[in-house]
């Protein structure tokens, strides 16, 4: 090249036949030279706040997470000791004490059971034995002077035939003695009757009972009865002939008739008040208070097992609900670590990603 054409071209600083940039491509050019000076100002702070962010989500994580496990640990252990224990109860034996067959010092004494009519034989003679020594030694003392009961009245004051009857219908293992063995049968049970209606002469009410009725003064009582009478009366007598012209009218005789009319007349008598118990009628009270208590004792017993069985029950449905809430935490803590390892691994691609950019320095 000759010397005047380098210097056409260093003036010019364009050679012959090359291609000029226009205003606007030379305007675009400086402004992405721009954009691309702003974000590399920008990507370091931006990079910076990215990754506390994704440091601040792996804590919350992590810490969700560990939320969540402790939760379904504590609901499966929960849930799991609900279902330990056999939901199987039986009603808890009862024990029947003096105190419970003897009248309240203000109770009023209901009226003595009569002997059952029938075939019924009575007590055994053990039973009887018993039962007249318990009489003798306890209740005998509070009868009424130039008063004795007899034998029989008192057996069967004591043990009309219901209520002999009535103790076979009691689960006699179900009951026990202060000392918490179990009862064999109705004859321990009658024997047991006995032995605490001696002992409860020794209560408040029972010895105000027996009192009441030893001390009991007579007083004059007076009703109405009603009773009939009879007297004459004259009527005419047509068929009569026992007159002097009996054939003329009007035919026949005055006559008389004896006629049945009733009256009411007042009966006063000295005598005791109705409403107290003789020593043998507060003994019978006292067994027929035993078969009414131990009754409702035994069936207070069964609801009671009833209702804790019902409970036991409400719990282990309970339980289950709640292992099933564990099971339910715990695919909830899966699924949260699932995403913190997604994000993990995204950090470790950046870092890596950074690093394969950079030049290695010499």
């Amino acid at each position: 090249m000759s010397d005047s054409e380098n210097s056409g071209a260093d003036k010019g600083g364009v050679w012959e036949g090359e291609a000029t940039p226009t205003d606007a491509e030379a305007s675009s050019g400086g402004l992405k030279q721009r954009f691309s000076s702003a974000w590399q100002k920008m990507e370091g702070p931006a990079q910076k706040v990215e990754a506390r962010y994704l440091s601040a989500l792996r804590y919350c994580m992590l810490a969700g997470a560990t939320l969540l496990l402790v939760g379904a640990t504590i609901y499966l252990a929960i849930g799991l000791f609900k279902q330990i224990g056999s939901s199987e109860i039986t009603p808890e034996p009862v024990t029947i004490a003096v105190s419970d067959i003897a009248p309240s010092p203000s109770e009023e004494q209901p009226a003595a059971e009569a002997a059952a009519d029938g075939e019924y034989k009575g007590p055994d003679k053990d039973l009887r034995a018993r039962t007249l020594a318990v009489y003798r030694a306890s209740f005998a003392k509070f009868e009424r002077k130039g008063e004795a009961a007899k034998d029989e009245a008192v057996i069967d004051a004591v043990w009309p035939e219901e209520r002999y009857a009535a103790f076979e219908q009691l689960p006699a293992s179900d009951i026990v003695d202060s000392l918490g063995t179990p009862f064999e049968g109705a004859a321990d049970l009658r024997e047991h009757s006995i032995t605490l209606a001696g002992k409860s002469v020794a209560e408040a009410g029972m010895s105000k009972a027996l009192q009441s009725y030893r001390d009991a003064k007579k007083v004059r009582v007076c009703r109405d009865v009603t009773r009939q009478r009879k007297r004459e009366v004259s009527y005419w007598n047509s068929n009569s002939t026992s007159c002097y012209m009996w054939y003329t009218y009007p035919y026949g005789c005055s006559d008389t008739r004896t006629v049945s009319e009733p009256y009411t007349d007042t009966v006063c008598e000295m005598r005791f008040p109705d409403d107290l118990e003789s020593p043998a009628e507060a003994m019978g009270t006292a067994v027929e208070n035993y078969l009414m208590v131990a009754a409702r004792k035994i069936d207070t017993a069964g609801y009671d097992a009833e209702e804790k069985r019902s409970e036991i029950l409400a719990s282990k449905v309970e339980g289950r609900a709640q292992i099933s809430d564990a099971g339910k935490l715990f695919l909830a803590f899966l699924g949260v670590m699932f995403l913190y390892l997604l994000v993990v691994m995204e950090r470790h691609h950046r870092a890596l990603n950074r690093l394969i950019k950079e030049p290695p320095s010499d």
